[in-house]
């Protein structure tokens, strides 16, 4: 059932292209199946089409926190052009 939803989002994305609730969808698949790479290259798609995308660019932290495990967390919120930009206040609540 899942692996027809991945089929059927990858379909839509190749039909058309800037479809930037498509690859959020995917990258939800993915996430789902504990694919974070796959998942990260959808929202960096999509980051491409919507830079402002606030969940995407959350979604992406935790998806690289996935992969490179949770103490590269603030190292990651840091390196993240947009974060501090989107969530301005976010300092405030960090210990890192």
């Amino acid at each position: 059932m899942i692996s027809a939803a991945l089929s059927d989002i990858s379909a839509a994305i190749d039909l058309e292209p800037l479809y930037v609730d498509a690859y959020w969808q995917r990258h939800l698949v993915n996430v789902s199946l504990n694919r974070p790479q796959q998942a990260i290259d959808d929202l960096n798609l999509l980051l491409q089409l919507k830079q402002d995308h606030v969940s995407a660019l959350k979604s992406r932290l935790v998806q690289y926190n996935t992969i490179q495990g949770v103490g590269i967390y603030c190292e990651n919120l840091h390196a993240e052009k947009n974060a501090f930009v989107v969530f301005p206040r976010l300092k405030n609540f960090l210990l890192c």
